[in-house]
């Protein structure tokens, strides 16, 4: 039985549109979230990647960038030629003007997994162009059905993300591992 994030992960939470291309922009330095408010009062659909941390002295938990001076936003940059007026805390040129629209989706899937794991587990996100950890699949947990990797120690599990060579760090507490459709660790 697969888990909740597990299902919730299998479909695409960002889709194409034929009339505007989802991009990258570049933000003033600490103006992201001006730049995503104003985005909004301008109608343009936006997403600026958090992620929630967690502080055993704090009575809440608190949010944080998972990336600095960049926002998403899904846009036709010929009806918004002033869209880099310094009011709106954007750079005048996107910040990866040649990365197709694909790139950014993938790119977009892999902050927004993280920022939906970060709400039930304290996750960090890991590049990596090595195999962190041997083979495994979870059984029981939100996460259950997952495939990914265990370190030796099997205390952290590796969910890969769309990005390539990224992964999720989860501390593991699925109830069971299933390693090589094998072993079971408790």
């Amino acid at each position: 039985m697969l888990g909740r994030l597990t299902k919730l992960f299998q479909v695409p939470h960002f889709t194409r549109r034929d009339d505007a291309f989802w991009m990258v922009f570049m933000t003033y330095t600490n103006r992201e979230k001006a730049a995503k408010t104003r985005l909004d009062k301008l109608g343009i659909e936006n997403y600026l990647p958090l992620f929630t941390i967690r502080s055993e002295d704090a009575r809440r938990p608190d949010t944080e960038l998972q990336l600095s001076n960049t926002i998403f936003a899904r846009c036709d940059l010929r009806k918004y030629p002033s869209l880099s007026k310094p009011g709106n805390f954007i750079y005048e040129q996107p910040r990866h003007p040649d990365m197709h629209e694909g790139e950014v989706l993938v790119a977009m899937e892999s902050c927004w997994r993280v920022e939906m794991l970060s709400e039930k587990f304290n996750v960090e996100r890991v590049r990596t162009t090595v195999r962190p950890g041997t083979p495994c699949r979870l059984t029981s947990g939100p996460l259950s059905g997952s495939e990914g990797y265990c370190d030796d120690m099997q205390t952290f599990f590796f969910l890969p993300l769309p990005e390539m060579d990224t992964y999720a760090k989860l501390p593991l507490t699925a109830k069971y591992v299933v390693a090589d459709g094998a072993l079971k660790v408790d």
